[in-house]
């Protein structure tokens, strides 16, 4: 489906096909992740055979020392139910447990809807990392842990461990 040319994130994109499909739940798998393990696309639906789910992500257990300092890579740390505290591209809190974001979002469609209607925040604009939009406005993400071996494509020289 072709989107407006007026749109400014991905995101605003999924929303537009999500209005003219109504689906229940939405999935919105970023570009730079070319090799999502299909199974953790159906785990992420089936957070939401709880009700009070209405966003949620992934993150992974494969983050390195390298990684932590990298700010091409996001970290995520959580409560103690599995929900974003905060997203960061550079660690602030040395005693906490951080894990690395995957680009994969789901959202109820009315929460979908509600989150594109939302102006950008300055954490948002300041970190560039979107979903902190959901976090300064109370929308809770909950997010699947996994221990898939992942690599994004964050920048070029990440094309190398693709065979493209």
């Amino acid at each position: 489906m072709l989107t407006s040319s007026e749109h400014k994130s991905g995101t605003d994109r999924v929303a537009e096909i999500s209005e003219k499909i109504n689906p229940d739940i939405v999935v919105n798998i970023q570009g730079d992740e070319p090799k999502i393990d299909p199974n953790i696309i159906d785990s992420l639906i089936l957070l939401f055979n709880d009700s009070s789910v209405e966003m949620a992500s992934v993150a992974s257990t494969n983050l390195t020392g390298d990684d932590l300092t990298n700010p091409n890579i996001v970290k995520v740390y959580l409560d103690d139910n599995n929900y974003a505290l905060n997203f960061e591209r550079n660690i602030s809190l040395q005693d906490q447990q951080y894990f690395r974001h995957i680009g994969i979002y789901a959202y109820r469609s009315e929460i979908l809807k509600k989150f594109t209607n939302l102006a950008p925040t300055d954490n948002e604009k300041k970190f560039k990392l979107e979903q902190l939009r959901a976090l300064d406005n109370d929308i809770a993400i909950k997010i699947l842990i996994t221990n898939f071996q992942h690599r994004s494509i964050d920048i070029k020289d990440d094309l190398k461990y693709y065979e493209i």
